[in-house]
This record gives structure tokens, C-alpha cells and sequence, in this order.
């Protein structure tokens, strides 16, 4: 019995010494999941990424990044960044005074806006044709167009122009776009399909 017992507070021991010794990693927290609408159709959409609730239990930690693949985005333990339309996944490394890391993640999800307003029934802007193959067609009637983008469905604008009333879509792949138009007093998006 007293072998048994010598023997636990043996390992008992042990196991403190090498905690004291290694540390104990820390817990990084990158907060909850994050599903968000790119409302003006800019194509990007600001998140605010928190960190502040990772914690260390055998000291303090020393520093933060926050990454996304290869790119690195942040040494801050909060911070607000923009992320273009799509699926992001974002990482938080914490790092502690024993130099113990600890890591968690962060899903980003920006959606393309939704509340497209249909042109085609606008009297002062007209997009023709929608499917369209070559070419889109604006009709702007006294409308001073100040700029027109083509916007894919990850939210990358694909074709600018300034003032056109025919735009080449030759290069354009099979798929849906957006068609923003900027005038001088509103922004009118357009759901628009390339055959």
C-alpha cells in the first residue's frame, strides 16, 4: 500500500514539474462564425474580429496574428477588416510568455448583395439583352452614368467603363454577374446572365 501510494505522489511529481517546466499552452479564442451581406455591392463587406477572449492559464500572452492562408492580417487582438465576397477561414495564433502557442479559427462569410433592383423596368436605364452573350446594351436617357462595373458572383469587378452605351463582354465566361451603375445620386444593381 505505502508502494502504491509513493509511487502515485511520484508521478503526481512529475507531472508538476513538467508542467512548470513546459507551461501549459494557451487557449486561443477568435469568436463565433461570422455570416454577413455586402449591402451596397461594392463587393466587400467589414468584419470585426475579436481575440481578447483567449486566455493562458500558466501566464499572459504576448502577442496575436491573425492570418488567412499565407497572408498575414492583423497582430492585434481586435481588429476590423474588410473581406471580399465569399468564404473566408481565418486563423488566430496566440502566443504566451513560455512561447506556448495556441490556435483557433474563424469562418468569414460575405454574400453577395440580394436586393438587386431590377433596371429592366426603370425608364431612365436600360440593360438589353439579359441573357446576353457579346455585348450589353445601356440605354441611359438624360441618366449621366458616372461609372458601370461587371461584377462576378465572388464579387471581383471584372469590367469598368466610365460613360458607354455598349460594353464588350467577349471575355466574360458562361455565368451570373452583377451590373453595377453608379449615377450621380444612386447606386442601381442588376442581376445579369452571361449564356
Amino acid at each position: 500500500m505505502k508502494t502504491k501510494t509513493l509511487i502515485f505522489l511520484i508521478s503526481l511529481l512529475y507531472i508538476t514539474l513538467a508542467k512548470a517546466q513546459y507551461g501549459i499552452e494557451p487557449t486561443a479564442v477568435a469568436g463565433a462564425d461570422q455570416n454577413l451581406t455586402d449591402n451596397d455591392g461594392n463587393g466587400s463587406e467589414s468584419a470585426f474580429l475579436d481575440g481578447s477572449s483567449s486566455l493562458d492559464a500558466d501566464g499572459t500572452i504576448v502577442s496575436y496574428l491573425w492570418t488567412e492562408g499565407t497572408n498575414q492580417l492583423s497582430t492585434s487582438d481586435t481588429v476590423t477588416l474588410d473581406f471580399t465576397v465569399g468564404t473566408h477561414t481565418v486563423v488566430l495564433t496566440v502566443e504566451d510568455n513560455d512561447g506556448l502557442t495556441g490556435v483557433d479559427t474563424v469562418i468569414i462569410t460575405v454574400n453577395a448583395v440580394t436586393n438587386t433592383i431590377n433596371i429592366q423596368n426603370n425608364n431612365l436605364i436600360s440593360i438589353y439583352p439579359n441573357p446576353f452573350n457579346n455585348y450589353i446594351n445601356i440605354e441611359n436617357n438624360n441618366v449621366k452614368i458616372i461609372e458601370l462595373s461587371i461584377i462576378d458572383i465572388n464579387g471581383k469587378v471584372i469590367l469598368q467603363s466610365k460613360n458607354c452605351n455598349k460594353l464588350n463582354t467577349e471575355k466574360l465566361r458562361a455565368g451570373i454577374y452583377f451590373c453595377k451603375i453608379k449615377t450621380s445620386n444612386t447606386i442601381i444593381v442588376n442581376k445579369l446572365i452571361k449564356q
